[in-house]
């Protein structure tokens, strides 16, 4: 027979259900089929049906046997409920479907450390390590190369017809031909860019040396410390000397700079090339023998403004006495020639022609109305 309450399936003549302890009813007729109880809706809760009390305390078994069943029904709905709407819409299809998967250690989440070191499809390492290129319009120019220094007309003049003006000129010139300051290996003679102090104090000191009304040299007196066991033979004021530099190639050497020994740990006297400034006076122990000749006139052929009154000179050279080979001292040249035009220079200087020819820039200053023309460069001198 079969319970009126539940469908389950009892032994005959059994008063109450063997599963879900509600009583048979009187009268039923064995392995009579009840009428089926509807089932629950899907999405909805079954509602718990009321069970009887029964005497004693089966009553009490058979409440918790209704109470369980009408649970594991509750939770069976809701879990069809889940799995008809995905988690009641929680999740996607696919979120559902990756978590159903079964996952090795490489679907692990990986650390920071891991997703920088891991080797990166071919497409996306190059769409991070190739940038698109700008736009044309937005490639930034190249930086513009510093300007140079804006050239003024100069003010200053430079004519060479005006007798003394030339005359000026071929002296500020001659000042270095004559000591021969123009030859030497290479493209510079001079360049205030690159300045050679050695060479321009021993050129300072030979200038002083045959000019001594001018520089102001005097010996080494008896009782300056730099006389004994320094082989200093004599000096000039270290003021006039920074005045010469200043007025003639426009530089100013510091102490330092004005101050060398070429010897090294040589005493010898005779073989002394030094030079050094201590307390107001520049000290020389160089010695150069016998009195220099000159080393050749110079008389300026052409001048060319390069404005900012910088002009470039070129010049021929004249060696004194070479005619009759009888080389001329500086000082037996008188200042009045150095005006003279080219031909009527090579006469009184007894020159045999042009010796050798160069090219300097001179920069050209005005004091008290006359001429300065300050040395800033000149090249090594070609032989004719």
């Amino acid at each position: 027979m079969f319970c009126t309450q539940c469908g389950g399936n009892i032994p005959d003549g059994s008063t109450f259900c063997t599963y879900c302890g509600a009583p048979v009813t009187p009268g039923q007729a064995p392995g009579q089929t009840p009428e089926p109880i509807p089932g629950p809706i899907p999405g909805q809760a079954p509602d718990i049906m009321p069970v009887p009390e029964a005497p004693g305390a089966s009553n009490k078994g058979l409440k918790v046997a209704a109470i369980t069943l009408s649970i594991v029904a509750v939770l069976a709905v809701i879990g069809v409920s889940a799995v008809v709407t995905n988690c009641f819409g929680l999740i996607s299809p696919e979120e559902e479907t990756s978590r159903t998967v079964v996952h090795d250690s490489s679907s692990k989440p990986k650390t920071k450390t891991e997703e920088r070191s891991e080797p990166k499809a071919e497409a996306e390492t190059d769409a991070e390590e190739k940038p698109d290129p700008k736009p044309e319009a937005e490639t930034e120019p190249a930086p513009d190369p510093e300007p140079e220094k804006a050239v003024e007309p100069s003010s200053i003049a430079v004519d060479l017809n005006s007798r003394e003006e030339f005359k000026n000129l071929n002296i500020a010139i001659s000042n270095f031909t004559e000591q021969g300051f123009d030859k030497g290996e290479g493209d510079k003679a001079f360049s205030r860019d690159n300045v050679d102090y050695a060479r321009l104090v021993t050129f300072y000191y030979d200038h002083c040396l045959y000019n001594t009304n001018e520089s102001g040299m005097e010996p080494v007196p008896e009782n300056d410390p730099m006389l004994e066991g320094n082989y200093f033979s004599v000096r000039v004021p270290v003021s006039r000397a920074r005045s010469f530099f200043e007025t003639r190639m426009g530089v100013s050497p510091t102490d330092e700079q004005l101050s060398f020994d070429l010897n090294g740990p040589d005493p010898n006297p005779t073989l002394a090339y030094r030079a050094q400034v201590s307390g107001d006076w520049l000290y020389f122990g160089i010695y150069s023998g016998d009195a220099m000749p000159s080393q050749g006139v110079a008389s300026a052929t052409s001048v060319t403004d390069l404005g900012n009154n910088r002009y470039r000179v070129d010049y021929d050279v004249y060696m004194p006495g070479s005619r009759s080979n009888d080389p001329m001292m500086i000082s037996e040249i008188k200042s009045d020639w150095y005006g003279l035009p080219a031909n009527e220079l090579e006469g009184a200087l007894g020159a045999a022609g042009v010796d050798r020819s160069g090219s300097a820039i001179f920069e050209v200053r005005s004091a008290e109305g006359a001429r300065k023309f300050v040395l800033e460069e000149m090249d090594c001198s070609t032989p004719a």
